[in-house]
């Protein structure tokens, strides 16, 4: 990850610019090595919103003129989202490369340590609810409850882009939550962070992650982009008439 506000070299994708908070909150674990796990905050967009109804979400929203950073726009949003307060964020820890969204927008994730002592206070009118994933889950989650899917971006001779979905049970609320889509790519990019590039790979959190495969007996393994098209990341600029990729710009589907 790179500051607060992102690395300078890597600029928004779109004249139009949202921010996404990426809330993490550490909970006592037992079997985890370090005696707590990382989980990371969600929540379930109203259906009655005009866009992505029902789909799970970061908090987060369009950049408003008088916010002065992408943090600052990803925290006012979790703000009027969920109720998170200034005192309840213990560190902003940086914010991943922006990316392009469905509907032409620049969105930049902003990953923040949160209190576990935070408790939500939904705004009905955008949430319908919020919940948790164990970050581990991103990493190596159980087998049957992920898939994986690569489209073509840009029409025909385009790039292939990767479409995670992971399917999370929820004890909390007793049902099941589909993650997908962009904020799918970035809880497996955080974990990937977190516990190493990939499931199967060696990395910083590697006790981290095998001790969250024992406790699910199998677990699958989890590649963030194609090994033969660009990163998610790197994927595209829009102009405000075409998508650009890589070798040249595409028509915008």
């Amino acid at each position: 990850a790179a500051g607060p506000e992102g690395d300078a070299a890597h600029p928004p994708v779109a004249h139009r610019r949202a921010a996404v908070l990426v809330p993490l909150v550490a909970r006592a674990d037992e079997r985890s090595p370090r005696g707590y796990a990382l989980h990371v905050v969600l929540t379930r967009r109203s259906a009655h919103l005009r866009t992505h109804a029902g789909q799970v979400a970061f908090p987060g929203g369009k950049r408003d003129a008088e916010d002065g950073s992408d943090a600052a726009t990803a925290l006012r949003e979790a703000r009027e989202e969920v109720g998170l307060r200034s005192e309840d964020v213990v560190l902003v820890l940086g914010a991943l490369r922006p990316r392009l969204s469905q509907h032409k927008l620049s969105v930049r994730p902003v990953v923040a340590l949160v209190s576990a002592a935070f408790e939500a206070v939904r705004q009905p009118d955008e949430v319908d609810c919020v919940f948790e994933v164990p970050l581990s889950t991103f990493a190596a989650p159980p087998v049957g409850a992920y898939a994986v899917q690569d489209i073509e971006w840009g029409g025909e001779g385009g790039h292939a882009l990767r479409i995670h979905e992971f399917e999370h049970r929820c004890p909390t609320h007793g049902e099941t939550f589909n993650v997908w889509g962009l904020t799918a790519h970035a809880c497996a990019e955080v974990a990937a962070i977190v516990y190493g590039a990939d499931a199967g790979a060696e990395g910083a959190g590697r006790e981290e992650r095998q001790g969250a495969e024992a406790a699910r007996g199998s677990a699958s393994s989890v590649v963030l982009d194609p090994p033969e098209g660009p990163r998610f990341t790197d994927l595209a600029y829009w102009d405000g008439k075409v998508v650009h990729t890589p070798t040249g710009a595409k028509p915008s589907a």
